[in-house]
């Protein structure tokens, strides 16, 4: 035991995870960064990039990829064997879908498009494709014999080329360039938010070798925090030890900057990590434990007993990528399969999000509205008119912050935090006026039971950007816990009317349902056209959800 405790100090394992805020920080404050880094450089050249694609309503994706060399003494380096193959696919194909790609990547790894002339350089057949005119020695590309193999060049060629303002290359070599650089490029994508994807594909070892460079302060603009913690050992001059038949090395563990990206450098994008299992009986569980530690939206996740399979595990839902033939019967990458079902995940994920955000702007909505019944007086609605009746067709905004009256109505957007309704009995309210960054609802109807103890309202968002999409919200009162909702409302069908019932389903039967039905929190499970959706009923219950005209 004591050996064993002696290996453990050594190799820089101690008390200390590998990602912790101290262990991490210490990393940055003790390794100095190379001028050849140019890090201000980037920076501010990847938040122009950012900026730029963000104002064009594009997503961004960081992709990783590559190994990170831990450099030892002289020109030996250490190396974890990776050419980038998932990582190049990946950006690729995100590229494809319309993303704006920041890629990271080792120096001299694939990369996206090029990586397909990999293979004719592999078998040799590269150089058989290149002519050099005798007459003016200018030099001329043949396709291969084969047609479809031209015709698939000549697709990745103009691909490349139109996708090219929106693809940034950034390489690096060791391991110490490789973190300053991620910790720099999360950074910059956070501006993104939802919008903002995080690959970490790139290949690290566990352990390195402690730079001889004087330490320098961290980066100022990243986050730090401060701790009294043991920490990585500072850089010391005897890293490396060589003697006349043997090499002593001062292995450290290598910073791990997952939880930092997920708390600190870019908390608001969907984050991507990849995880190999020896065992498939344990993809898993390997893969949910990544999740509770981190906080990772989607782990990838392989196993060397699943050659032809890759497995995208997020805390909501799993999925298995296998390579496949296309409608042309050309074969198409397990690579390529599981990026484009990443996009699909993200595209998910950050509809969830954004309902999220509005979830606290509803909720108050409903408690300030929903005891209202028909012809009660609104002091002020969405447009400014004074003590309007409330009925069908009045617009209000959730959010209680001054616009002027004369703007347009605003676009669709995120609210921000709301102050908490009044706890007035009175049948008045106000809507007041907004920023024009709030959502706008207009009332589309308002149902009662047989008893009158018990309404519901239908607010409509009014969406003037895109009227091909319809968000509903479905406010209930009054409020009550799971057991008062079911005696009121039953399978929420139960107490109506059958007209009511009728009319209700006439409202929203037009419209097909997308995809996915989102509910906001937990609470009482009902049925609803015979699909299952979460109530919440904190305050009162409601519903949202993404509403799709066919």
């Amino acid at each position: 035991m004591e050996f064993w405790g002696t290996l453990q100090k050594s190799l820089g394992g101690g008390a200390v995870p590998a990602d912790s805020d101290a262990y991490v920080n210490k990393f940055f404050d003790n390794t100095a960064v190379e001028e050849s880094w140019a890090i201000d450089e980037w920076t501010a050249k990847l938040k122009q990039f950012v900026a730029a694609q963000l104002a064009d309503g594009r997503r961004v994706a960081l992709v990783t990829c590559g190994s990170a060399t831990v450099p030892l003494s002289g020109d030996s380096v250490m190396d974890a064997v990776s050419f980038g193959d998932r990582g190049a696919a990946s950006a690729e194909h995100f590229l494809r879908a319309g993303y704006a790609v920041i890629f990271l990547h080792r120096h001299g790894s694939l990369a996206p498009f090029s990586r397909h002339f990999q293979l004719y350089i592999r078998d040799n057949r590269f150089l058989s494709m290149l002519r050099v005119d005798d007459t003016d020695n200018s030099l001329h590309v043949d396709p291969p014999n084969d047609d479809r193999h031209a015709q698939d060049l000549s697709t990745i060629l103009t691909e490349a080329k139109d996708t090219s303002a929106r693809l940034v290359h950034v390489s690096f070599t060791s391991v110490q360039q490789y973190l300053f650089y991620l910790r720099m490029a999360a950074s910059v994508i956070d501006s993104a938010a939802s919008r903002g994807l995080i690959l970490l594909s790139a290949s690290v070892l566990d352990y390195y070798v402690p730079s001889s460079i004087p330490s320098i302060p961290s980066n100022p603009s990243i986050p730090s925090t401060a701790a009294s913690s043991p920490a990585p050992p500072p850089p010391s001059s005897n890293t490396t030890k060589k003697e006349s038949s043997s090499l002593t090395l001062n292995l450290v563990r290598i910073p791990n900057l997952i939880a930092k990206i997920r708390r600190n450098y870019a908390p608001k994008a969907c984050l991507v990590t990849l995880k190999s299992v020896a065992d498939k009986g344990r993809l898993q569980r390997a893969a949910f434990r990544d999740i509770e530690r981190w906080g990772v939206d989607v782990v990838v996740a392989d196993s060397p007993m699943l050659p032809n399979e890759l497995a995208l595990i997020s805390p909501q839902e799993e999925f298995v990528a296998s390579p496949h033939l296309d409608e042309d019967c050309r074969h198409v990458e397990l690579e390529v399969v599981c990026a484009a079902m990443l996009v699909e995940i993200h595209r998910a994920w950050s509809t969830r999000r954004q309902i999220l955000k509005q979830g606290k702007a509803l909720l108050l909505l409903t408690a300030k509205f929903s005891m209202m019944k028909e012809n009660d007086t609104l002091n002020e609605d969405a447009m400014g008119n004074k003590n309007v009746p409330f009925k069908r067709g009045i617009r209000i905004y959730t959010e209680r912050r001054h616009r002027p009256p004369s703007t347009s109505p605003p676009l669709v957007q995120t609210p921000s935090e709301l102050p908490l309704p009044p706890t007035s009995n009175s049948t008045s309210a106000s809507s007041s006026t907004t920023t024009s960054s709030s959502p706008m609802y207009e009332l589309d109807a308002i149902f009662q039971t047989k008893s009158h103890c018990a309404r519901a309202h239908v607010w409509k968002r009014v969406a003037d950007h895109d009227d091909s999409i319809k968000e509903v919200m479905i406010a209930f009162s009054p409020a009550g816990t799971p057991e008062t909702i079911r005696n009121l409302w039953g399978d929420l069908w139960n107490g109506w009317d059958e007209g009511e019932i009728a009319d209700f389903k006439e409202q929203i039967g037009h419209v097909t349902l997308s995809s996915a039905l989102y509910g906001l929190a937990h609470g009482v499970t009902a049925t609803v056209g015979g699909m299952s959706i979460v109530y919440m009923y904190q305050i009162y219950i409601y519903i949202v959800f993404k509403l799709h005209f066919m």
